[in-house]
């Protein structure tokens, strides 16, 4: 008498591996989208500071200042132009830490700020890491 073995069958242990890989490529995507939610939510807070300064810049010298004061390395930045605001706000979330991640062109990645200085006023530009959109947001005062 042959005594049989208790096991998986292949099929049992291939339903078992495509479910797990599943579950996997489920939370993978999860993952990859919460975490650029949170780079895009880091990236709209630091705009954010960046036109209150902009803002307080104005309302002390009528006007706003030149995209060559605003590229300078982040140290210039917060002493001599944005003056009280915090360095890290210049820095995009996936930018190397320090850095000035604003430029004066518009952003070709979602790793720098673009400061558009159009004379009369200015625009500041970003890409939306989750939806590939380019935001935009304009001055609130036009100078003369």
């Amino acid at each position: 008498m042959r005594k049989s073995i208790s096991g998986f069958t292949i099929v049992e242990l291939t339903i078992v591996v495509f479910i797990i890989g599943l579950l996997t490529t489920i939370g993978t995507m999860s993952y990859v989208k919460i975490t650029a939610q949170s780079r895009d939510s880091q990236r709209s807070s630091k705009v954010t500071i960046i036109i209150e300064a902009l803002e307080k810049y104005y309302e002390t010298h009528g006007q706003y200042p030149s995209c060559t004061d605003m590229t300078q390395d982040s140290n210039t930045v917060v002493s001599t132009t944005l003056t009280g605001m915090n360095q890290d706000a210049l820095t995009a979330p996936n930018a190397n830490e320090g850095t000035n991640s604003i430029t004066c062109f518009e952003p070709t990645s979602n790793n720098v700020f673009g400061y558009i200085d159009g004379g009369a006023q200015y625009s500041i530009k970003y890409i939306n890491e989750e939806t590939n959109n380019m935001i935009n947001i304009t001055s609130r005062h036009r100078t003369s």
